[in-house]
């Protein structure tokens, strides 16, 4: 597992960190999503039957945002 080190004139060891990034749904056939990080989301897979998928609280999100002054 490789480490992060922000600071390496601060830092001697790196640090392990965990994240979650998501945007915009951009669509698969547009020219947006050949740029580098860019494309549609990939959500995981619902584990179970029966329980909601990942996706819509940042669905809800996003847009929502664009509303605050």
């Amino acid at each position: 597992m490789a480490e992060e080190t922000l600071d390496p004139a601060n830092q001697s060891e790196g640090d392990t960190k965990e994240g979650l990034y998501f945007g915009r749904e951009v669509d698969p056939g547009d020219p947006e999503a050949r740029l580098p990080l860019h494309g549609p989301n990939q959500w995981p897979p619902t584990a179970r039957p029966g329980l909601p998928r990942a996706a819509p609280l940042p669905e809800l999100a996003g847009p929502a945002s664009k509303q605050l002054p």
